[in-house]
């Protein structure tokens, strides 16, 4: 199993269009390329990130923390698209944000190079 950080770019990733303000993405699982070695698909990954206390992923985590969401992370080697499951959130001392940490539920597919 690989564990390789990917470096987030801006700051257009989102979970649920909840813009995150990204700390880390770590790859869990072996890489698919393709013929030319340009990654196509990402079997497992951890996202660590901000959102602000009152989105509405973190509404619906505490109403179902087995919540699904859409997410789209713009990182130095592409777009990638996929689904996660929100594993942790951590009540700092920031009364606007909090900290996620959210897992890839199925591969992650590059959408953009």
């Amino acid at each position: 199993m690989a564990v390789e950080e990917a470096e987030p770019q801006g700051s257009e990733s989102t979970i649920a269009d909840t813009v995150l303000d990204l700390v880390t993405v770590t790859t869990q699982e072996a890489i698919v390329a393709d013929a030319l070695g340009r990654p196509q698909s990402v079997a497992g990954l951890w996202v660590d990130a901000y959102v602000p206390r009152s989105a509405p992923i973190i509404a619906a985590w505490r109403r179902d923390p087995g919540s699904r969401f859409p997410v789209r992370l713009h990182l130095d080697d592409g777009t990638w698209q996929g689904e996660v499951v929100l594993a942790g959130v951590e009540w700092g001392l920031d009364p606007d944000l909090v900290r996620i940490q959210a897992q890839a539920v199925g591969p992650l597919v590059r959408v953009r190079p």
